[in-house]
């Protein structure tokens, strides 16, 4: 069994899950911020819609890294229902981050809104949702570029932290999060 099959394999979509939070966005020195993560030859991140077939090339993404629980459900017809359809929590065109190798995607992070902003309630606080990288990709530093990528979009469009959601079973992710500076929260964290 390979090491996607085996940590992402357990993937559903009522699995136990974890909240991790990054305080003082604005205000912060961390390195995720301050220095610039520089990707290994070969490898590109790009920002933005990939146009009409991004929906598709995603959910290939997502089959791959977390296996096929997960692609059963995170079909490109889900992708489409689920991010595009929300204009407002979710920036398509500065919003979206893919890591790409030679051409082909390997890798994906979104900058996300729990609440629609508004003139009364300013949105304080972003999601980082979705943050992928396919199995013979890992270890590289890409997911760190992905996540640094999410929280300077954050940081430039006004929040002041920047939550997350992942699976308890995550262990890897989990200790790369905390190490970057996320704490452990409480879900009522996460929304403003």
């Amino acid at each position: 069994m390979s090491e996607s099959q085996s940590t992402f394999g357990k993937w559903t979509p009522d699995v136990e899950r974890v909240c991790l939070i990054f305080d003082d966005l604005q205000n912060s020195s961390r390195d995720i911020l301050m220095k610039d993560i520089t990707l290994p030859d070969g490898y590109a991140l790009e920002v933005g819609w990939r146009g009409e077939n991004t929906p598709v090339v995603w959910a290939e993404l997502v089959c791959e890294t977390f296996g096929e629980s997960a692609a059963s459900f995170w079909t490109a017809e889900r992708f489409v229902e689920s991010f595009s359809s929300y204009p407002h929590q979710f920036d398509k065109d500065q919003g979206i981050f893919f890591i790409t190798h030679m051409g082909k995607v390997v890798g994906s992070a979104f900058a996300w809104l729990d609440n629609i902003p508004s003139t009364d309630k300013p949105v304080t606080k972003g999601r980082v949702h979705f943050v992928c990288v396919c199995g013979a990709h890992r270890r590289r530093g890409l997911a760190k570029k992905l996540m640094q990528s999410v929280l300077r979009y954050h940081r430039a469009h006004g929040r002041q932290a920047a939550t997350l959601r992942t699976e308890t079973f995550r262990d890897t992710a989990i200790a790369m999060y905390e190490s970057m500076g996320f704490r452990k929260g409480q879900m009522s964290e996460i929304s403003d």
